[in-house]
């Protein structure tokens, strides 16, 4: 259960294309992708690695028990370009997510990564490169809002203003469904939510929980797809330990587990053309 005081939430969810664009949640996968399918092998300018990878995680910090799945994913070795949240002599693979504050510490270091040349500020000498984001509970919903303020910052030209992938887990936060709307800035999304609470649910306890995915709003110009647990109560899903669960008991902190293989997959996909093309 999660503590009165830790308040979590739950990562958004996508106007649908169709749920097969996830691949299939059901199966456990255990083949690692290659050298080319992790993205290593994209380079831009010189050989140089251009891709740049945020994890948000949900409520309070790094080391609540409920962002332990979320955490586990961030760590994983297939994830590329992987931003490092580094302060007091410490790094860790997320970064803290709550309320607003994201705007002060993830999007300095969103801003720093995309400063390629590490000149101090982002311009047309930077390389373009491939920028994702992953989001569980609040932090889905606070990976909208660095998106959108990234596409309004006018010191940011407009060919470095582009989310490529966002990965929206269960993505929540108490009367923030307004906040939902897709920037146009993103291109492509991936949701993996559930939107019926289980007995168990962690967050059935919550203030204000329990946490059920809020659906994202995305146009039809967007490559967008929302896969729903709960609407499969009867059927068998494998989380990244190929332990299986129904769905109708998947709860708040089970999602990134479960939804850990589908992430490596799409993120290790190749970028859409017109990013290939600006990247070239």
């Amino acid at each position: 259960m999660i503590s009165t005081l830790r308040f979590t939430a739950i990562i958004f969810l996508l106007t649908a294309c169709s749920s097969a664009d996830l691949g299939d949640p059901r199966s456990a996968t255990d083949d690692r992708p290659t050298e080319a399918q992790t993205g290593k092998a994209d380079t831009v300018h010189g050989g140089e690695s251009c891709k740049i990878t945020l994890c948000l995680t949900g409520a309070m910090d790094h080391r609540t028990p409920s962002n332990d799945a979320f955490r586990a994913l961030c760590e994983d070795a297939r994830l590329d370009g992987l931003v490092y949240d580094c302060q007091n002599d410490r790094c860790n693979q997320t970064f803290d997510s709550f309320l607003q504050f994201p705007l002060l510490t993830v999007y300095p270091a969103l801003t720093e990564a995309i400063d390629r040349n590490k000149d101090g500020i982002v311009d047309d000498n930077d390389p373009i490169c491939e920028v994702n984001l992953i989001g569980f509970s609040w932090g889905g919903v606070n990976a909208l809002s660095i998106a959108h303020h990234l596409r309004q910052d006018r010191q940011v030209p407009n060919g470095h203003k582009t989310i490529e992938k966002a990965v929206l887990l269960d993505a929540f936060q108490p009367f923030s469904s307004g906040r939902m709307v897709v920037p146009d800035n993103v291109r492509s999304v991936r949701s993996f939510r559930h939107s019926i609470a289980s007995p168990d649910d962690c967050s059935r306890h919550s203030p204000l929980g329990p946490y059920l995915g809020y659906a994202p709003i995305c146009s039809t110009e967007q490559d967008c797809a929302d896969y729903d647990y709960s609407l499969f109560p009867d059927d068998v899903f494998y989380d990244r330990y190929d332990t299986p669960h129904l769905g109708r008991d998947i709860g708040h902190c089970m999602v990134p587990a479960l939804a850990h293989e589908q992430i490596i997959s799409y993120l290790s996909e190749a970028t859409t053309d017109a990013t290939n093309a600006a990247m070239n």
